[in-house]
């Protein structure tokens, strides 16, 4: 601001020489004089006898006239149709302002600031310039110059006091002391009215002294202006008594709308921290979904690895039930082969055994005819046995063909078998393989894609870090402008609340009001 640079005794001086004209008697009863004026024309305006529904004519703080509607003491019937500008104020007024709108609220308000900043650097830039080139001129204009600084002075500070004029406590302070300056005026009338009616006491003695005779009529006549004089007057205090209760009022619907104020905000801000756990348990239902999520996959990769150790083990246990199976088939082949030999010694045996017994039985005499047919059988039993053998051999050629196709069919379809089974196992393990390929290659990018998403959030966490502190920092830097604004006003509303009673104090008011006025405003005793 550039009236903070200047000290408070130029502030002074200047509102001192606004005012050097009201520190006459002359121009001091002239003001009040025309207080009182604007006091009867109040009064006038005013009905003598007001209804009990009628509406009321108030002196408002500004000195204005204001007509306030009386309450009804009968409810109506329909409701009231709320305007259009009130039904926008309540919206807004019910608006919940969220934590991003206060944000840009704030950037908003920050960027008008440097707005106004700008202009006022970019005033001060065009005045130094103008200032330099006055400087540029001649001496005849130093006069010129110094009537015009003065004047910028005066445009400065004139503008440093109406700014000041819109904080509350200066319009605070502005309504203590006009109604300080009612309280004088009135104090002023009733004095008034009492020198008059002093003086009217006077004169209607000097009058009965004078004019005897007619003291009886004109006794009657004073009695009824007296009575007249002294209604109004409690008519009077009775206003003075109602518009201060009344004011009194607005007080309390002041302070009611500020606590209602304050417990929206509260409200507000118990909706942010509802939101806010809000999120807290959606994250946590997310994390606690994502780890199930794993733990189920974790599973499933055990379940599969399970069965591919069953598959292997199974295709194992048919490997060796094959081996077993082909053993056993062959222990019984070597079984059969060894009975059937056994058999065919056990009846060459017999026939040897059976032809020595005929031998030593027949007689010597038969021995050749014995011998003959012995030799004939036996020629014949040899040819029968060659027969027999070859027919044997025949036979077992031809069994070990068919038994040697047999296992030939055998071992091709064994070897078919295997090879299907042995496809089959490949097929089934690179099946398994491309599966387990797959689970690997999945679990690789859940594991890319779970990384990804911590990384994610860390930088997510720290992002969300580092604007917590960014906002803290620009909060505290904010507070401190702010706290030091806040001096800055204070010290400023206090400097013209100082000029205001200071000039009360050269208007010559009494000092009980003054100091009432003080007391009120909470001004420190110097």
């Amino acid at each position: 601001m550039p009236s903070s640079v200047r000290s408070a005794k130029s502030r002074k001086s200047i509102v001192m020489s606004a005012q050097r004209k009201e520190d006459k008697p002359y121009f001091q009863y002239r003001r009040l004089a025309k207080e009182c004026q604007s006091l009867d024309r109040v009064k006038q305006l005013r009905p003598e006898h007001p209804g009990k529904d009628e509406d009321k004519k108030v002196i408002g703080p500004s000195g204005e006239v204001r007509v306030m509607a009386k309450r009804s003491d009968h409810p109506r019937i329909y409701p009231t149709v709320v305007p259009k500008h009130e039904m926008e104020r309540l919206k807004k007024a019910s608006k919940v302002i969220t934590l991003e709108e206060t944000m840009q609220e704030m950037e908003r308000i920050e960027a008008e600031k440097k707005r106004i900043e700008q202009e006022c650097e970019e005033r001060k830039r065009q005045m130094r310039e103008i200032d330099d080139k006055k400087q540029k001129h001649s001496k005849a204009d130093h006069k010129v110059e110094n009537f015009a600084q003065e004047e910028k002075a005066k445009v400065l500070d004139r503008a440093f006091l109406l700014k000041h004029e819109q904080e509350e406590e200066v319009k605070e302070a502005n309504r203590i002391i006009l109604a300080a300056k009612c309280h004088v005026i009135r104090h002023a009338q009733i004095q008034e009215k009492l020198e008059m009616a002093r003086e009217l006491k006077e004169e209607e003695l000097r009058m009965e002294r004078l004019m005897e005779q007619e003291r009886s009529k004109s006794f009657k006549g004073d009695d009824e202006k007296i009575a007249m004089t002294k209604e109004q007057n409690m008519k009077h205090a009775q206003e003075i008594k109602r518009q201060l209760e009344e004011r009194e009022r607005l007080k309390l619907i002041e302070g009611e709308e500020i606590e209602a104020e304050a417990k929206m905000l509260a409200q507000a801000k118990a909706a942010i921290e509802r939101d806010e756990e809000a999120q807290v348990k959606a994250k946590r239902a997310k994390t606690a979904k994502l780890r199930a999520d794993l733990q189920k996959v974790s599973e499933l990769s055990a379940l599969f690895k399970k069965m591919e150790f069953d598959q292997e083990r199974e295709a194992e246990m048919k490997v060796q039930e094959y081996m077993k199976a082909k053993e056993e088939r062959e222990k019984k082949l070597a079984i059969e082969r060894k009975l059937a030999k056994e058999a065919l010694e056990r009846k060459q045996e017999r026939l040897i055994n059976l032809q020595q017994k005929i031998l030593e039985s027949k007689q010597e005499l038969d021995e050749m005819t014995i011998r003959r047919e012995q030799e004939e059988k036996e020629r014949e039993f040899r040819r029968k046995q060659r027969e027999a053998a070859l027919k044997k051999k025949q036979t077992n050629q031809e069994l070990a063909e068919s038994r040697m196709a047999q296992l030939n069919e055998m071992k091709r379809r064994r070897a078919m078998q295997l090879e299907r089974e042995e496809a089959d196992f490949k097929r089934i393990c690179e099946k398994l393989k491309e599966e387990e390929s797959k689970d690997q290659q999945s679990q690789l990018k859940r594991q890319q894609n779970k990384l990804k998403y911590r990384q994610e959030i860390f930088r997510q966490v720290n992002e969300k870090e580092r604007e917590r502190e960014e906002m803290q920092r620009r909060a505290k830097n904010e507070y401190l402008a702010w706290q030091e604004k806040e001096k800055l006003r204070e010290k400023n509303i206090q400097s013209v609340i100082q000029m205001k009673l200071e000039a009360m104090r050269n208007a010559h008011m009494p000092e009980k009001f003054i100091k009432d006025v003080e007391k009120q405003l909470k001004v420190p005793v110097k």
